[in-house]
C-alpha cells in the first residue's frame, strides 16, 4: 500500500507570528481534526554546555586570583576578612557570573521564535540580569559569613586557595548559566492550532 502524504498551507500571519521561512522544518501534530504545528528545534531545557564555554570564565578568574596574591606576595591566604578567598569569590564570582549569565542568556535568545516572544525576551534581559547579580552578591556572602563564623580564622597556602577558589567559581558560573537557559523564559515557541478546514487546506497526493 502506497504512503499518503498531505500539503498543509500555512496562512502568512500564522508563519510571520511563528517566524517560520521557507523551507524551514516544522512540526506538525494532527488530533482531533485540529493541527498542531511548531517550529522544529532543541529545546533549551536539555542543552548541553560545552565544557570550553563553562571552562573559560572559570580557567581566568583563577589565573586572576593566582596573580593577584602572588603580586602582593600573599603566600598564605585567609578564608574569609581582607584579601580572603571570600573576599575574591564575591567579586571576581560577581563579575564572572553576571558574564556568564549574559552570554548564557543572549546565545539561548537566538533560538527563539517568534517576533513578540524575542522582544519580550530583551525586554526582561536587564531586569534578570540585575536581580541575579543581586542575588549571587547576597547569597556568596552570607554563605562565606557562616563560613568564616564556622572555621574562625582558617587560612591556606596560596596553591590550595586556588584550588578551593576555582571550586567556588566553577560552582557559581554553573548556577549561572543554567539560570540563564531555564529560569523566567518566555515561551519560545508557542505552538499554533488551526482547523484544517478553516485557516489551512489539506490536499491529499
Amino acid at each position: 500500500m502506497a504512503k499518503e502524504t498531505h500539503h498543509v498551507v500555512i496562512p502568512d500571519a500564522i508563519m510571520e507570528d511563528l517566524d517560520i521561512k521557507d523551507g524551514e522544518q516544522v512540526e506538525v501534530t494532527l488530533k482531533d481534526k485540529e493541527a498542531v504545528i511548531r517550529p522544529k528545534r532543541t529545546d533549551t531545557g536539555t542543552q548541553t554546555i560545552s565544557l570550553r564555554f563553562f571552562l573559560i570564565p572559570t580557567v581566568l578568574a583563577g589565573i586572576a586570583f593566582l596573580a593577584y596574591f602572588i603580586y602582593f606576595q600573599i603566600l598564605q591566604v585567609p578564608m574569609t576578612g581582607k584579601n580572603s578567598i571570600a573576599q575574591m569569590v564575591i567579586v571576581l564570582g560577581e563579575l564572572s557570573g553576571i558574564a556568564t549569565f549574559a552570554v548564557a542568556y543572549i546565545q539561548n535568545h537566538r533560538q527563539i521564535h517568534g517576533r513578540d516572544h524575542r522582544r519580550r525576551y530583551w525586554r526582561i534581559f536587564p531586569t534578570m540580569l540585575l536581580s541575579f547579580a543581586i542575588i549571587l552578591a547576597f547569597v556568596t556572602s552570607v554563605f562565606f559569613w557562616v563560613i568564616g563564623y564556622m572555621f574562625e580564622g582558617v587560612s591556606f597556602d596560596i596553591y590550595t586557595a586556588t584550588g578551593l577558589f576555582l571550586l567556588f567559581i566553577s560552582i557559581v558560573n554553573y548556577l549561572m548559566i543554567y539560570s540563564a537557559l531555564f529560569d523566567f523564559q518566555p515561551p519560545s515557541s508557542q505552538p499554533c492550532f488551526f482547523r484544517p478546514s478553516l485557516a489551512a487546506s489539506l490536499a491529499r497526493l
